[in-house]
Order: C-alpha cells, then sequence, then structure tokens
C-alpha cells in the first residue's frame, strides 16, 4: 500500500481522500515504438490480464494494445499504463 501526507494545497480536502476503497475498474495501455514488434505489447497485456483475473476475479478489465505510427517517437520502446479505480467515497 503507498501512504503520503497532504500537502499544504489540500488543507480543507474531505478526509474520505485516505480512505481505502474496493479495486472496481483497471485500465491498461501498453504500447511499444520504433523497432520493436507490436506482439510484445499484446504479451504485456496478456500478463497484466491474467494478473489482474487471477488476483481479482469480477473487476472490470479495460485494454489497450499499439504500436505507436512510425516518427511518432525517437527511437525504440516499450511501455505501459496501468490505471485502477477504487469504491471510494470520492
Amino acid at each position: 500500500m503507498v501512504t503520503s501526507q497532504p500537502t499544504q494545497g489540500l488543507v480543507g480536502v474531505p478526509d474520505a481522500l485516505s480512505l481505502r476503497g474496493d479495486l472496481s475498474k483497471v485500465y491498461s495501455r501498453s504500447f511499444v515504438a520504433g523497432n520493436l514488434p507490436a506482439h510484445l505489447s499484446n504479451k504485456v497485456s496478456q500478463t497484466i490480464a491474467r494478473c489482474v483475473r487471477q488476483n481479482f476475479p469480477g473487476v472490470s478489465l479495460q485494454q489497450d494494445s499499439l504500436k505507436e505510427p512510425d516518427g511518432a517517437a525517437i527511437g525504440s520502446g516499450l511501455g505501459t499504463m496501468y490505471v485502477d479505480s477504487l469504491t471510494s467515497l470520492l
């Protein structure tokens, strides 16, 4: 679990920000760029899907897996963004 201390800019924000909710939805986006083959982002997406389904059955999962267009990136790379939604009050 990740914990943090509120900053001065968050003074007055409801305490619900610190309440932990249950995992309700997961979104992931895996991508490759440059000379890397597109199947690498598909493998990453499959691994994420397997882990989410094994550890959090019943959680909604949305995924994108893509190869960036030629010229959209400098060099080659592989990356993943992972965003989850919780059932907290906010």
